[in-house]
């Protein structure tokens, strides 16, 4: 009795050892989803995940009817009254950090378009909204084997309005070229 409740114990903390981002896996079919909504071709945004992160109220993923998840996208809840992009920068660092003890160093992209009309510190959060501004970090996962089948993962900084915006995160798995090229496919197929 106590080595088969050993067993037991052993692979359901196995499992959770190996379980993707929010509890979802790569190649997830649609049935094992908690669906809200399709949101377009292939895009469906979902009611709950496995493992929500405090960070984050919103979900989707990007599936294809035989691949399965290839892609996650978990969004915050809106940051507001912060026009300098103070508190926006604060919970992207957090999170960032805690991305880096699992995945390892990232490439952050902070860049203000040459021609950019709100370049002034008070106007930080605003030149998101109007995507003159990029702030984001990305990985690269060499051996995506090692990760779930993750190849990449983006949190980027995106704005609602002049003051406020939300922290949002991707993850592409090694099987996106074939959901892609599946979810397109069965677009062309209705034409």
């Amino acid at each position: 009795m106590k080595l088969t409740l050993s067993m037991a114990m052993l692979l359901i903390s196995v499992s959770g050892a190996f379980a993707g981002p929010f509890g979802l896996d790569k190649g997830m079919k649609q049935g094992a989803l908690d669906i809200q909504a399709p949101m377009e071709a292939g895009a469906y945004l979902l009611k709950s995940v496995p493992k929500p992160h405090d960070d984050f109220q919103m979900y989707a993923v990007t599936l294809g009817e035989q691949a399965g998840v290839c892609r996650i996208v978990a969004m915050s809840a809106e940051i507001e009254n912060d026009r300098y992009g103070v508190a926006l920068r604060a919970k992207f660092e957090n999170i960032r950090s805690q991305l880096a003890q699992n995945y390892g160093s990232s490439t952050l992209y902070d860049t203000l378009g040459n021609s950019a009309l709100y370049n002034d510190n008070s106007e930080w959060t605003m030149a998101l909204t109007k995507r003159e501004r990029v702030y984001s970090a990305e990985w690269k996962i060499s051996n995506s084997a090692e990760k779930s089948g993750i190849r990449e993962i983006r949190l980027s900084l995106a704005g609602q309005s002049r003051d406020s915006g939300m922290v949002t995160l991707l993850y592409i798995f090694d099987n996106v070229d074939d959901c892609l090229q599946e979810i397109g496919a069965k677009g062309r197929s209705a034409l």
